[in-house]
């Protein structure tokens, strides 16, 4: 095989990767973002499709917000009922319940 040839079965290949992924529209991306901020999958957001690319967006902006709120809301309650040198192993322990 010479170098022509196989730069010509390197093209093939790429090319043939490129036509088997899937392009999404910007409608279809905006949805896959929300689902992956919801940890869901994309087809149980099946609901939100009719949703237009700025509303998708706009919704999953105010996820990512409502998120944070709770995540800071929980670490301030958390502080305040467990002492500083007891947090960790608390912690730990959610995180492996084994």
């Amino acid at each position: 095989m010479t170098d022509h040839d196989n730069e010509s079965s390197e093209l093939k290949l790429s090319d043939q990767n490129i036509n088997n992924q899937k392009v999404l529209t910007p409608e279809q991306e905006a949805l896959q973002q929300l689902a992956m901020q919801l940890h869901r999958p994309p087809q149980s957001l099946a609901a939100f499709s009719h949703l237009s690319v700025d509303q998708l967006n706009w919704l999953t902006a105010r996820v990512e917000l409502i998120c944070k709120r709770e995540d800071a809301r929980l670490r301030d309650e958390l502080n305040q009922a467990i002492p500083k040198f007891l947090q960790p192993l608390f912690l730990r322990r959610l995180r492996n319940p084994s």
